[in-house]
């Protein structure tokens, strides 16, 4: 006992003396700090770009031990784990190549011209307020100075300027290019050793930390995992699945941008909440330009759709993926988006599922002690 206190107040000691140099020394501690961080940054971006990579390497080894469940000669676990490597960095670029060459530049080319859409089909709009008995006045004398050409052209300017800086940012810092390289690098070496890693991980586990605790780091570690390739996957499929629906929907219903909207719509189902608020207020806004009526259809359309899927699709398909209720989800996403923007609203939800599961599970088992204390007093 004594020799444990004086390992504590060594290690206190130790930790103030560390603490005061760090005070005194502000800047120079920040200066180390970047240092580091630069010298880090290619492998925190590949073991993160590795994480998010398992999940769909995970299913297609999944797919593919279902599929050679009754083969005579079954291919070894290697070659399956490489090509599941291979086939998700493959479905990675085609993502990212669909939403460079056609979502991108199809949500430009509606912005440019949003200005003659406006103009054309407003009075229109007007005219209908008119029919309901609606004041009209102070509308057209708001419109009368209102220049909408500049406005759009003012809209693409920034964003322009702003994409352009973060492009420039991203061309001219051959650090930033370094890094995504190296990191993409780390990455798949990562993926390809998985199974090494994770062993030579539980070795350095079990021989410096006592065997609960190590099975206790291991157990979260896990659980972590699953959290998150759960979250991930229910969220893709169900992205995927609500994305064709508003495009099948708007088709039938007539609807203007059906297939932009439909891409836009599994893009943004990918935020839990806010992002189908987004997709529906766009679509609603769109349709809009082109009449009254119309954006009134969108807006049935779009809460018809989202009650078929939430009521009937989403518990089936996905289901309580990440274990969390829907106010602990919603807290999770207020949270993460507080804290860390649209990265934390997405990825936040497996975090506090993992703390709920792991706050429950302590919970449990001091209630079960104190209710054994209590069986054992009476």
């Amino acid at each position: 006992m004594e020799k444990n206190k004086k390992k504590i107040n060594f290690i206190l000691i130790i930790a103030g003396i560390f603490l005061l140099i760090g005070l005194t020394h502000i800047e120079l501690l920040g200066s180390l700090w970047n240092s580091l961080w630069t010298l880090l940054l290619p492998i925190v971006i590949g073991f993160v770009l590795a994480f998010i990579l398992n999940v769909p390497v995970t299913g297609f080894e999944n797919l593919f031990a279902k599929l050679t469940k009754n083969a005579k000669k079954k291919p070894k676990q290697q070659t399956i784990h490489i090509i599941s490597m291979v086939l998700s960095i493959v479905c990675v670029l085609l993502v990212l190549t669909l939403l460079f060459t056609l979502v991108i530049p199809e949500l430009v080319r509606t912005v440019r011209t949003l200005s003659e859409y406006v103009k054309e089909n407003w009075p229109r709009f007007i005219a209908f307020l008119e029919q309901q008995n609606i004041d009209t006045t102070k509308i057209n004398e708001y419109l009368a100075g209102f220049d909408f050409e500049g406005a759009i052209k003012k809209i693409m300017e920034g964003a322009g300027t702003v994409l352009g800086s973060v492009a420039s940012a991203a061309s001219t810092t051959a650090s930033t290019i370094f890094s995504s390289v190296i990191g993409i690098i780390i990455a798949i070496y990562v993926l390809s050793g998985r199974d090494t890693l994770i062993r030579q991980a539980k070795k350095v586990l079990y021989a410096y930390l006592k065997p609960e605790r190590a099975d206790r780091v291991c157990y979260v570690g896990e659980l972590a995992r699953d959290s998150f390739a759960k979250f991930l996957s229910g969220q893709c499929l169900e992205a995927i699945i609500l994305g064709i629906l508003i495009f099948i929907s708007f088709t039938i219903f007539g609807l203007p941008y059906a297939p932009l909207l439909g891409v836009v719509t599994a893009i943004c189902a990918l935020i839990p909440y806010v992002g189908a608020f987004i997709s529906c207020a766009l679509g609603v806004l769109l349709a809009l330009l082109e009449s009254p009526q119309k954006a009134v259809i969108c807006l049935i359309v779009y809460l018809a759709v989202q009650f078929i899927e939430t009521q009937f699709i989403y518990p089936y398909v996905v289901g309580g993926s990440v274990g969390l209720s829907p106010l602990w989800t919603l807290i999770a996403v207020l949270i993460g988006g507080n804290l860390f923007g649209l990265m934390g609203m997405i990825f936040f939800i497996p975090v506090v599922s993992v703390i709920y599961t792991l706050v429950k599970e302590d919970t449990d088992k001091r209630l079960e002690i104190k209710k054994k204390e209590m069986k054992k007093q009476v």
